[in-house]
């Protein structure tokens, strides 16, 4: 079981959706440390593979996503909190809250050091607030000795939460991931 610890605004659906890629990424890599962070809201594409700007104007980013990943640079306001997960020897997940610092070091706008994710693991951003919003993003980074990768997917709500748009995994597999027919609504 792998459960992300609850904040209040989430909702438990779109939590489950996270829960799933996050399972679905650490099994498919083998991997035993899962890291889900909370952003206070929905977040575009773009800022999958941001590694920061140039002197505070040209943005860089990471287009392969196989190279070194860097932590995205949010601004620290906006990282609401981290779960850590870590598989026991049973391969059950615990879950355990660390401080936002773990990962998202705060940084001056001076600063043009770039945090690289070194540590084996999933790491997952998501939207927080999203009992309010018909709207939510995750992205995924995998870190691994076999090599790095990363994806971005938007969700939209009318009842339930849907895939509205993905970046680098497909709609399908997005969908297959989280028990959906992906051709239900199909005529």
């Amino acid at each position: 079981m792998l459960e992300i610890i609850s904040q209040p605004g989430d909702d438990p659906a779109f939590l489950k959706i996270v829960c799933q890629f996050a399972k679905y990424a650490a099994k498919q890599h083998s991997l035993a440390l899962v890291l889900a962070i909370r952003i206070d809201h929905w977040f575009g594409e773009n800022w999958l593979g941001f590694q920061g700007k140039i002197l505070g104007a040209a943005g860089v980013h990471n287009r392969l996503l196989s190279d070194d990943l860097v932590v995205p640079p949010f601004h620290p306001n906006r990282v609401k909190a981290i779960t850590r997960l870590d598989r026991t020897e049973s391969g059950a997940f615990t879950s355990l809250q660390v401080p936002v610092e773990a990962i998202h070091a705060k940084r001056t706008s001076e600063s043009n050091t770039r945090n690289y994710i070194r540590d084996s693991g999933i790491y997952c951003w998501y939207s927080g607030d999203t009992d309010k919003t018909s709207s939510a993003s995750l992205m995924v980074y995998v870190v691994s000795p076999k090599g790095n990768n990363g994806w971005y997917v938007m969700f939209s709500k009318n009842n339930v939460w849907k895939v509205l748009k993905s970046v680098a995994i497909s709609p399908v597999e997005c969908n297959r991931i989280i028990g959906v027919d992906s051709f239900a609504d199909a005529p």
